[in-house]
């Protein structure tokens, strides 16, 4: 019946009885085709720096931190650039706050999944990560703002809270990933420059937490020399 009909009736017809198909389909090569161009522009670094702070840091401040930090990483990527980058999230660690239980789920999944290979914290979060549940998950650590010249130069301000550089430790989930590895090793190369003029702090190590759970379940590689 719908062959004899007139061309511009015909796609009257098919119009009424499949253009639900039509928009289904539609969307869904658009959502792939967004899908796939995102995932081939995404730009990748040499090092992704995860910061967690009560208190915003300037972008300014993060844009000079980054083009510091830049200066000692490897090209591990591949891209013919240098970079880090840092990726701050502002937020209390009050338990009073609204937002306590969103901040401390984040948490958890950053230091369990590790998604940097470094952070930056202040003072508040630098605490939390030495309670007993977070042992095992810093390698290294020195406090940037000892160093007035340094702070200074990332533009913070005389009585900025301190700020901490801590360098991750490979889990034992990352040690065969290269990628993973690579990233880490830009970071110790971070914190040996750092090293030169801020004394490493001391961490809690595993075997202080007796008979925790949290702590053992996370294994570690250190690849490091």
């Amino acid at each position: 019946m719908a062959k004899k009909l007139p061309f511009k009736e015909k796609i009257q017809h098919f119009w009424y009885y499949y253009k639900w198909y039509v928009i289904v389909i539609t969307a869904v090569v658009l959502l792939a085709s967004l899908t796939i161009y995102q995932f081939l522009h995404i730009k990748h670094y040499d090092l992704d720096i995860t910061c967690f702070t009560e208190n915003t840091i300037s972008d300014e401040t993060l844009a000079a931190m980054e083009a510091y930090f830049s200066q000692f990483v490897e090209d591990v990527n591949g891209d013919g650039v240098k970079d880090v980058k840092i990726y701050p999230t502002v937020m209390r660690t009050d338990a009073g706050n609204v937002d306590a239980a969103a901040l401390q789920q984040k948490f958890i999944v950053e230091v369990s999944a590790g998604t940097g290979m470094a952070y930056l914290f202040d003072e508040s979060y630098f605490q939390v990560l030495q309670a007993d549940a977070y042992v095992g998950v810093a390698e290294a650590a020195v406090r940037l703002t000892d160093d007035q010249a340094l702070a200074q130069q990332f533009g913070l301000p005389q009585n900025t809270p301190p700020l901490y550089w801590i360098t991750k430790t490979v889990y034992q989930t990352e040690a065969d990933k290269e990628e993973r590895v690579a990233m880490h090793d830009n970071a110790v190369r971070i914190q040996k420059v750092l090293e030169e003029h801020l004394p490493l702090l001391e961490l809690r190590e595993p075997e202080d937490v007796a008979g925790n759970d949290a702590s053992s379940d996370r294994d570690t590689a250190n690849t490091s020399e």
